[in-house]
């Protein structure tokens, strides 16, 4: 073929930068085809992405080839430049990826690399392969595979090789689509429609508070100035001074939160590296509003909370935040140039901050605000490891408590945590301080963050029409009983004992409520003030007497679940029984409330608990035995890891 001009030479440059960023999209498609949503980023971003950074890699390739040929005594053919340009993208590319490898080894040895230094050789030794690779390699190649033997091109074989790269997109879409939440659990009941309706509830937004245990925030008496929003916005609001959830960890409390079961009937649970999923048949919260009329949006950033555990069924949109994007090429490059910011996540766990969720559920509520709505929000910064932003980390200094920075101090006390609690005396007060002071650092930033959501609702004219429930899935233990986190087994009142605040509009008497309440009486009241029948199967009973002042109201006692203990409690009696080994532990709360003094076999109360507790494991354990079980992928095995859970 003759000699080419500038014009096919930039035409050649396009089609090969676009050609080489599809077929760079096996990068993701391969990396993460059983779990393509765990990319985070949805598939037109994603192509977008990809085109770009071959028709860059192109472009550089080529501007470097062009100049290098304008001086060297090679081949001048159209074919030749197209080689050229090929060997010197893949070069660019491999210099992209073999840089940070080859930096990290070479710090491993002690010899540390200036990225001035290092991308610089390797891009001589790329120039060098790609003037000696081409004509005997690359050229003959592309000249069987796109040009005649007489050297034209064959538009047969290269329009079939540019559909083959082409392929890569469709792909693409097609696994974008695949991913995207579809909706499961039982088809919605369009004849239960009763929104919008005539009253004063529209809407509901539901916030969880990841590991907030009730006695550390100052409406449940705190001393501390942790939470001036969540203070007033109980001020005005009903608010449950004894609210008990149903287990010790989120799969468990979550389960029953959201399907009024308890955990070992709802049965979402792990198992090694396995999740045992919500059934389908079972009906959530979610569904129930998703009946009513209501859209139902959840921002669900705890791994707990994602599809793998089936406690999405019934939202028509899940927000999961997911990272694994950041581990595509064109995404450390750009983060490396500094073009693209890290997402804002939590140090060392990789879920997103308050204040990116807040930002997503502002989002929503614009796009929400002229239709009912349910939106579910749940925030983890209260969750181990606390770790809150710089303003806020410095919130609360006890005296003689270390003032490592937050970062630096969890990253050197995994270890110690972990030996908890038979190594008690390896973590010195000061250090059990710190752990404090940077969990009401946690619950104050998040408490900023929520106050941001509710001023939001406040312009948008939703707080007159929206039921506000405020709650946490467990509480978190700082060696009250030896052990730290909410590690222990053990169902003990800072581990269950969890706030609870109901702001609901046209209900003039703010006030505090003293009977017994549970988690598994969110659906059974959501169900009746949305004028939806109570299903059968439900487990607790509805909050409407309570929140209204009407009569109606039967208190019961109320019970709890982990891996290896049941628990029942009363307002003056707790009794927790071993069910590996079938001991049992009384409390009387009424003289020891902070649960020191077994006295199991002393109080007749005892007995009658132990009791009550054999009939509701009976009930709730033997005739149940739900197995839906399914892999936890890797990413969220790592998620889980850097969370403490596995």
């Amino acid at each position: 073929m003759s000699r080419y001009d500038a014009g096919a030479r930039l035409l050649a440059i396009l089609i090969l930068g676009l050609a080489s960023g599809a077929i760079w999209l096996l990068e993701p498609l391969i990396g993460f085809w059983g779990h393509f949503h765990l990319l985070g980023m949805p598939w037109p971003s994603l192509i977008l992405l990809y085109l770009s950074f071959g028709l860059a890699c192109s472009l550089a390739a080529g501007a470097i080839v062009s100049a290098v040929l304008a001086i060297w005594a090679v081949q001048q053919s159209f074919i030749a430049f197209v080689a050229y340009c090929l060997t010197g993208t893949l070069s660019l590319v491999a210099t992209l990826i073999a840089t940070p490898l080859i930096r990290g080894e070479l710090g491993k040895l002690l010899l540390p690399v200036s990225y001035a230094v290092g991308p610089s050789i390797i891009v001589i030794l790329g120039a060098i392969v790609t003037v000696k690779l081409t004509p005997h390699l690359v050229q003959p190649v592309l000249s069987h595979l796109i040009c005649h033997p007489g050297g034209r091109v064959a538009k047969s074989r290269l329009v079939t090789l540019l559909v083959l790269v082409g392929l890569m997109i469709p792909l693409t879409m097609l696994k974008g689509e695949q991913a995207r939440y579809r909706p499961n659990g039982a088809p919605a009941r369009t004849q239960l429609q009763t929104s919008p309706g005539t009253g004063p509830i529209q809407n509901l937004l539901l916030v969880t508070i990841d590991a907030l245990r009730a006695d550390h925030l100052g409406a449940y008496g705190y001393e501390r100035p942790t939470s001036p929003v969540i203070d007033s916005l109980a001020a005005e609001s009903v608010l449950f001074e004894h609210c008990f959830s149903q287990g010790n960890r989120t799969e468990l409390s979550m389960g029953s939160m959201f399907t009024s079961l308890y955990p070992s009937m709802h049965s979402v649970r792990r198992v090694k590296y396995m999740a045992n999923a919500l059934p389908d048949e079972i009906e959530t919260l979610a569904e129930s509003l998703r009946d009513a009329g209501l859209r139902t949006v959840g921002l669900m950033d705890n791994p707990y909370l994602k599809r793998e555990w089936g406690l999405t069924q019934g939202f028509d949109l899940v927000k999961e935040f997911h990272y694994g994007y950041l581990g595509l090429l064109p995404v450390r490059c750009l983060l490396r140039l500094g073009l693209l910011s890290s997402p804002n996540r939590v140090p060392l766990a990789p879920v997103p901050r308050a204040d990116l969720v807040i930002d997503e559920a502002i989002r929503q509520l614009r796009h929400l605000k002229d239709r009912p709505f349910y939106l579910y929000v749940h925030l983890m910064d209260v969750h181990h490891p606390y770790i809150p932003p710089k303003p806020y980390e410095a919130s609360f200094q006890t005296p003689g408590a270390s003032s490592t920075q937050a970062k630096s101090f969890w990253m050197s006390h995994w270890a110690v945590f972990n030996m908890l609690p038979s190594e008690e005396e390896l973590l010195p007060r000061a250090d059990l301080l710190r752990v404090t002071d940077l969990y009401d650092a946690a619950i104050r930033y998040v408490d900023a963050q929520i106050g941001r959501l509710l001023k939001q609702m406040d312009l948008l004219g939703l707080s007159e029409n929206t039921l506000v429930i405020l709650t946490s899935d467990h509480g978190d233990e700082f060696l009250e009983h030896g052990d730290i986190l909410h590690k222990n087994q053990f169902l003990y009142d800072e581990l269950i004992h969890v706030p609870l605040i109901i702001r609901t509009p046209g209900n003039e008497k703010p006030r505090r409520v003293e009977e017994i309440v549970r988690h598994i009486d969110f659906l059974p009241t959501v169900q009746e003030i949305f004028g939806l029948p109570i299903g059968g199967d439900v487990q607790g009973q509805s909050l409407k007497p309570l929140l209204f002042g009407s009569p109606g109201w039967v208190e019961v006692p109320a019970f709890s679940q982990s891996y290896e203990f049941a628990a029942v409690r009363t307002q003056t009696h707790k009794l927790m029984y071993n069910l590996p080994n079938g001991k049992s532990h009384c409390f009387d709360l009424l003289v020891d409330p902070a649960e020191m003094n077994n006295v199991y076999g002393e109080a007749a109360a005892c007995e009658s608990l132990e009791s009550a507790l054999m009939k509701f494991l009976l009930k709730v354990i033997i005739p149940h035995d739900r197995d839906n079980l399914q892999e936890i992928d890797e990413r969220t095995r790592e998620q889980l890891r850097s969370l403490g859970y596995m």
